[in-house]
């Protein structure tokens, strides 16, 4: 028993040094990947409800400022 000891007790040392300088080595600089702010997909609005619009004031339209896919704002004139 005594030489198995002799044996086994170096054994488990050599075998526990590189789980030790594993467990002691630095973790490696990780960034967590930047998810995109804005996302674009495609697809088409349809309106709820459809009614009639009338002017409040007689008058034509002499100008359409806007196209159909075109990107508008809130307060954007679209027509004059």
């Amino acid at each position: 028993m005594n030489l198995a000891l002799r044996w086994l007790s170096p054994a488990l040392l050599l075998l526990s040094i590189p789980l030790g300088a594993r467990l002691l080595a630095a973790p490696a600089n990780q960034t967590a990947p930047t998810a995109p702010r804005k996302l674009s997909l495609p697809a088409s609005v349809e309106p709820f409800e459809r009614v009639e619009l009338h002017a409040r004031a007689v008058g034509y339209v002499v100008e359409v400022r806007g196209e159909r896919g075109d990107v508008v704002t809130a307060g954007q004139v679209l027509a004059r």
